[in-house]
This record gives C-alpha cells, structure tokens and sequence, in this order.
C-alpha cells in the first residue's frame, strides 16, 4: 500500500516538471531533488503510523489487564479448631471436668482490587461455634468488617472489630484461645477487654512508618440506641449505649515487639455494680534471644473503669517441636471483683505435629489472696487450623 502510494505521489510530481524543465540534465536533477524530498516525508510519515500502531497495541492490553484485575477476589476461606479437656477444681464453685471449645471459628477474607492505584477493599466474616456439642445458642459472630487498604494511607475497617488494644495483649501472651489465657475470669493476667470485640465500631491502622511502627486509633459508638452493648463479652455487655475509643502505637521488627494503648468508655448506661466509665491504659513487651528463649512483660491500668490493676510476666523455651512455657499475673484494686486480690501462675507445654497443629498440655492455679481461696485447671488439648 505504501508502494503504491509512492509511485502516485512521483507521478503526479514528475509531471510537471517534465513540462517544465528546459533540457534533460535539468530534469533529471529537478526529478532527484524531488524524489529525495517526498522519501523523506513518507519515512516520517511511515515512523508516524507505526507509532500510532503500538500505541493503540499498549492501550489495548492496559484494558485487558484492568479487566482481569476488575474480576480478581483474593479470598480466603479459614478456621480455627480448639478443643481441650479440662479438670477445675478448688474452692470455688465451677468444680468439674469437661470437653471445651476454646473460640474454635470458622470464617472467610479476602481483598477485592478498586480502581484506585494500589488501594483494595477488604472484609471480614468470621463465626465462634461449640466445637464439642450440637448447641446453638453458643453461636456467636466475632470479628465481621468491610473496609479500604493501601500500602500509602493504611488500613480502614467498620464492623465488629478486634482492636489494637486486644491485639497488643495477644502479641506476648503464649495461651490466647487456650484455658489457661491470661483473661480467663477476667482475673488472670489482663482484663475482659481482650475478649472478643467492641461492636459498631471504626479503626483506622497507619502503613509502616519508622522501622517497624504502625499506629491505631479506634471509636466504637451506639448512637442514639442506648441498649446496645458496646463490647459483647460478658461482663462488659454491662457497657450500654454512648461510646468508647482508644489510640496506639506498636512497634514489631525482628525479635522485639513493644506497645502502647489508651482506651476511654463513656457509656449511657453501666448494668453491673462496680463497672464505671473512665479511662484505662497497657504496655506490653516482648523479645526473642537466640530464636530459642522469648519474655513477654504485660501491665494495665483500668482501676478508673472498675476492672483493676493486671500484670502478666511469661518466658517460652522452644527445643525441637517442643515449646515450653511459664507465666505468672495477677490482678488488683478491681471493684468488678470484690477488691480481692488475684495472683495466677501456670506451666504448659505445645508440641507441634506440624506447621498448623499443635498438642497442648498445662497446670494453672489462680488464688484469691484476699479470701485464701485458691483454684486450679488441668488442660490437654489439640489446636489445629486451616485456611485455603
């Protein structure tokens, strides 16, 4: 096609210039001159084109790369399965053995890609079950959000939310989601804020900043409802209506792990004696030496809210598959427990059959030093997980 376009354009040149020109070396030059000039336009001309050709080839493929990305769901389907055998006896008066389910979940979660650069919505849905008996009113909803994230502006979420301040407690303590977890009765190490989560709630996280830092600050609020519980755990379903928030800081980067939280209620209505509106506040740490031996440290401060002064102190030894653990906490000054003051300690162990199961055998003992009442839980169990 370029050819021929040539040959017309030369035609139509020449003509002329063959009536024109005096004698024959005067034609042949001016026939030269004229090729050369039109060459020139048509290489330009042709460079012109093929541009455009590849132009409009990489436009294509960004739209066939868009719409794939437009239909792509990065989701996960997972869950947790917790079951133990439990002896507990003592002085008080939930003396018995039993199978338990230890917050054994099923849920999904997953990414979907917006059409913002590097920005993805994403959610959460997540179901506690009795694992050990066909009960349905041991059915509960847990973490369930939707929410953006991007590397650049961080993480937002709205739902039911596990917050920064019970994943702070969960970084150092070696027994979440086990009979011997340093919240268990509310008593043992750290308080019920770290069970289960603050309903109606929004949080937003920072990206990575610093080496290792991130950021967190989060509000929970029931409108104008005021028999909405704003945490739905037992005696803190106590907190009905107004709101509750908090602000963090955690730092995470090789073996160390440190964090900071505050965390505020201002409830319409408080349904238990001795729970209060105020504010409260935790530290927590963690370090690994040799990637054999790590300590965990764990206080907090939420007198003002009726739930005490908690410490927790614990080392785990891994050898092996084995991984050998020792805690001591206590609990202080709570007008939710009568003042009494509480210490616990406990020995365990876990031994991993492989990288998402583990066997699990422990001893704790919880004293009410206040009254000389003392009670004590003997575990074996198996935690297992999966996720596709």
């Amino acid at each position: 096609k370029m050819l021929l376009i040539r040959l017309v354009v030369i035609a139509i040149a020449v003509l002329p210039l063959a009536v024109q020109a005096d004698s024959d070396a005067e034609l042949t030059k001016a026939l030269r001159s004229s090729i050369d000039q039109l060459e020139k336009r048509l290489a330009a001309l042709e460079q012109q084109q093929t541009q455009q050709v590849e132009q409009d080839k990489n436009t294509a493929a960004v739209e066939v790369v868009q719409a794939q990305a437009d239909t792509i769901w990065n989701t996960h389907f997972y869950g947790k399965l917790r079951v133990s055998a439990d002896n507990r006896a003592g002085d008080f008066d939930d003396n018995r053995t039993s199978l338990s389910s230890n917050a054994s979940r099923i849920g999904v979660y997953g990414t979907i890609p917006t059409s913002v650069s590097q920005m993805n919505a994403i959610y959460r849905a997540e179901l506690q079950y009795e694992a050990t008996k066909a009960d349905q009113s041991q059915l509960s909803w847990r973490d369930a959000y939707a929410g953006l994230q991007s590397p650049d502006w961080g993480t937002l979420r709205l739902g039911r939310l596990t917050t920064a301040y019970k994943i702070t407690l969960e970084k150092v303590d070696p027994w979440i989601d086990n009979a011997l977890e340093s919240h268990a009765f509310g008593r043992q190490g750290s308080s019920e804020f770290h069970a289960n989560f603050f309903n109606s709630a929004i949080d937003y996280t920072t990206p990575f900043f610093g080496n290792g830092i991130t950021g967190s600050v989060w509000y929970a609020l029931a409108l104008s409802d005021s028999s909405q519980a704003l945490h739905n755990t037992g005696t803190l379903q106590n907190y009905m209506g107004g709101g509750a928030g908090g602000i963090g800081v955690q730092y995470e980067a090789g073996p160390v792990f440190l964090g900071a939280d505050y965390i505020n209620i201002d409830a319409d209505i408080i349904n238990l004696a001795g729970l209060h509106n105020g504010d409260g506040f935790q530290v927590a740490g963690r370090y690994t030496f040799f990637n054999k031996l790590t300590l965990g440290v764990f206080y907090e401060d939420v007198k003002d809210l009726g739930l005490g002064e908690n410490y927790n102190v614990n080392a785990i030894y891994e050898f092996n598959r084995f991984r050998f653990i020792a805690s001591y906490g206590g609990n202080d000054n709570s007008t939710v427990y009568g003042n009494s003051k509480y210490t616990n300690w406990n020995v365990g162990v876990k031994y991993a059959l492989s990288k998402d199961s583990e066997l699990i055998a422990g001893f704790d003992q919880r004293q009410d030093d206040t009254l000389g009442l003392s009670f004590d839980t003997f575990t074996i169990g198996l935690n297992t997980n999966f996720d596709n």
